[in-house]
């Protein structure tokens, strides 16, 4: 663990021993964070989301523990979710569903996460796609397998013959033509 790491590691358990109430813990996480981009100059801010989280997980399973650390770490990466939610807001106004399915991944991954596994961001930002993938297709597309759904952008960018747009999208032509079924096309 470098040196800033260690650090922050450190501010973090002090803020989860000597805090009382769920939002003194997010102002001192939320100062750490400040911190973190002055001494990084901004950089690694992954590493901050993995340590921080990392700690507010650990430190929920302590008996004695404060029962909102699992709170206060879905609040410290709800950008994460917002961020994946984001991607398919010009799908559909305001993006609501969107955001409510990212909000549920993050739940999930911040419940199941382990430091072992890897970088936090990471781990969860494949647990919140999952959460928006399926609202879209719950949405719009139940009639298409996750896999075709996942691929029908490339299907809808391609001009031309469902052979032509095989070749241009990297699929087989029976995908395409599946998808352009659904679609209309």
């Amino acid at each position: 663990m470098e040196k800033h790491e260690h650090q922050l590691a450190t501010q973090i358990r002090l803020a989860i021993k000597t805090t009382n109430t769920y939002s003194q813990l997010l102002d001192e996480c939320h100062a750490a964070l400040a911190r973190w981009k002055t001494l990084n100059t901004g950089k690694n801010l992954g590493k901050f989301y993995s340590t921080a989280t990392s700690e507010l997980v650990a430190a929920k399973d302590v008996a004695g523990s404060p029962s909102y650390l699992t709170d206060v770490a879905v609040q410290l990466n709800a950008g994460l979710a917002l961020k994946a939610a984001a991607r398919w807001r010009p799908y559909q106004g305001d993006g609501g569903d969107f955001v409510q399915a990212a909000m549920t991944g993050l739940v999930e991954a911040v419940g199941k996460y382990e430091p072992y596994r890897g970088s936090f961001p990471g781990y969860a930002s494949l647990i919140i796609r999952r959460h928006v993938l399926k609202e879209a297709r719950t949405q719009d597309y139940q009639h298409l397998s996750q896999t075709d759904f996942e691929v029908r952008h490339r299907v809808l960018k391609g001009e031309g013959t469902a052979e032509e747009i095989s070749e241009q999208a990297d699929l087989p032509v029976e995908t395409v033509k599946r998808i352009q079924s659904y679609e209309g096309a």
